[in-house]
């Protein structure tokens, strides 16, 4: 990586030629009008205003039209600005205001000699000419003389004035920005270290990497790539960009890793391999509704079983053979409940990829996959729940398997079937024991915001509860509405002092529960703990907000 400086000046240059492009996955200028006065005034005090962020590289990089309009310059390969653009595409705009698009407003910022101040022009300042503009300020060649003799000055006003502006000129076109230019063809290093720099903005995913490869040889393919995606949403399993393109390269490339589908270089290779990932899914999703019994991919504690899933029904043409659906349904609930791909997300997809491929019976090897390293179909216990926070993703199937069996919030008897555009109907986790409620009692509670003590309401009942005395508001809940959620159904456990009674006794419902659901049937204690709550990362379409505490 070089490291150096370079006068604002010329990187606005180089910005207006085209000699500085900007990748396709960069997000548009969204510069506010108050954040332009105060950057010019940082420069002009020689603050720090932050560095720009260069990539050279000898791969074909999409690029996207920038916030000004730029030339086509000839010879070396353009340099890539992946971070910076905000700041270098504002000072274009004021100090080369010719450049701004025809369709866009102009930046009108304008500086006060006399007062030393930048302010965005407002109907006063416009009519008073001692507010001069900072584009004739900052133009090539300006004449400083010739901006304040109009204002009819005494002489030495006038040469003080002239010297004020020829010094603000100096400052900001001379600012010396430092400049790091990373010289690499590996669009995964790239990503990684744009999202180091990048951690207050927009984060850059290996998945927009691909996308704008995509749209660079798919005239039309990002509309068919976001059609696609609202389709899904429409549908309830909205499946995050990347999950998607890992499905496609497995298809199109025999690899989970999407990076490699930059590789494929004709619109037809694109379209092709597109057509028959949204195939794959699409089965998938009909299968995980239908068969599956999961309504939504928000009752999922991870969406990387979408892709196993996809991948096997599209090697076998959409169909299963007999026993395989029921199969299938149990290797996702064991891996989403043992947080299978909680580790290493790459090296467990491309060992499953490779698992489903080349056995025969692919699926209860990867039911055994998927338990380690449990012993195969080992019962969870009571101690196995203990403490499990909001993080497990045993949550997550709690609430899938509580919607499979009809369970209903308490208050309303309504199905607690996710509705995401309904906001009463919302799904929360409500804590059974109300942390205020608990909060002035004597003790300590360690379970209190742990699995044992959350249950699955609408948000109108969540908020109907509130604080309220446990004892009183299931007591008018029906027993069978309470059994279907695990709740303990002996009011002698429902008071603050027998709240870790309360706990053991529901941990042991909900470890059954579990076990039917997952199938694990050896009598026997696990001789492997679980491991720390912990979800997928990067975690994407989980609950969409926490509620707020009750």
């Amino acid at each position: 990586m070089d490291l150096g400086h370079e006068a604002l000046e010329r990187l606005v240059e180089k910005l207006v030629s085209g000699e500085i492009v900007l990748p396709d996955i960069q997000r548009e200028y969204v510069w506010s009008g108050s954040q332009i006065p105060r950057l010019l005034d940082s420069l002009n005090k020689q603050w720090p205003v932050g560095s720009v962020l260069l990539w050279r590289t000898s791969l074909e990089i999409p690029t996207k039209t920038a916030g000004v309009v730029q030339g086509t310059p000839t010879g070396n390969r353009p340099s890539i600005l992946l971070d910076g653009q905000q700041r270098l595409t504002t000072l274009a705009r004021v100090m080369s205001p010719s450049n701004v698009p025809a369709d866009q407003k102009a930046t009108d910022v304008r500086f006060h000699p006399g007062l030393r101040e930048f302010r965005n022009a407002n109907a006063v300042q416009k009519r008073d000419p001692q507010w001069i503009a900072v584009s004739a300020i900052l133009a090539k060649g300006a004449q400083f003389r010739d901006l304040v003799r109009p204002l009819g000055l005494e002489q030495a006003a006038e040469d003080e004035w002239t010297d004020v502006l020829g010094g603000v000129a100096m400052r900001i076109r001379d600012y010396p920005v430092p400049v790091q230019t990373v010289d690499v063809n590996d669009y995964e290093t790239v990503a990684e270290i744009f999202n180091r720099v990048n951690t207050g903005g927009t984060r850059l995913s290996k998945g927009d990497l691909v996308m704008g490869s995509m749209a660079a040889r798919w005239p039309g393919g990002r509309r068919v790539v976001e059609d696609f995606e609202a389709k899904l949403r429409s549908m309830g399993w909205g499946i995050n960009r990347e999950v998607l393109f890992r499905i496609m390269s497995v298809i199109a490339v025999e690899s989970p890793n999407h990076i490699r589908l930059i590789g494929l270089r004709e619109e037809s290779s694109w379209a092709k391999a597109w057509e028959s990932m949204q195939h794959a899914v699409l089965d998938a999703v009909n299968y995980f509704r239908d068969h599956a019994r999961i309504p939504s991919r928000s009752l999922l504690p991870t969406e990387y079983v979408v892709l196993l899933a996809s991948v096997f029904l599209h090697d076998r043409g959409g169909s299963f053979r007999p026993g395989e659906a029921d199969e299938l349904a149990r290797w996702i609930y064991l891996a989403s409940a043992f947080g299978h791909y909680s580790g290493s997300v790459e090296t467990t997809l491309a060992s499953d990829v490779a698992l489903l491929r080349s056995s025969g019976e692919p699926i209860p090897v990867l039911m055994r996959a998927a338990q380690e390293p449990r012993t195969p179909d080992s019962q969870l216990t009571s101690e196995d729940l203990r403490g499990r926070t909001r993080k497990s993703p045993l949550l997550r199937l709690l609430q899938l398997r509580a919607t499979q069996l009809g369970a209903q919030s308490w208050l309303s008897n309504r199905a607690i079937t996710y509705d995401p555009n309904h906001n009463g109907l919302a799904v929360e986790v409500h804590h059974i024991f109300p942390k205020a409620w608990m909060r002035d009692k004597p003790g300590k509670f360690p379970e209190l915001d742990a699995l044992a003590n959350f249950a699955f309401l609408s948000k109108w009942d969540n908020i109907r509860i509130s604080d309220d005395d446990p004892a009183e508001y299931l007591a008018l809940a029906d027993e069978n509405v309470l059994r279907a959620q695990w709740i303990p159904l002996d009011p002698d456990l429902w008071t603050a002092n027998r709240f870790e009674d309360f706990c053991a006794a529901r941990r042991t419902l909900l470890a059954g529960a579990l076990n039917d659901m997952l199938g694990l049937t050896a009598p026997d204690g696990p001789d492997e703990p679980l491991g720390a709550d912990e979800l997928p990362e990067p975690e994407i379409g989980a609950w969409a907000d926490e509620p707020p505490e009750d």
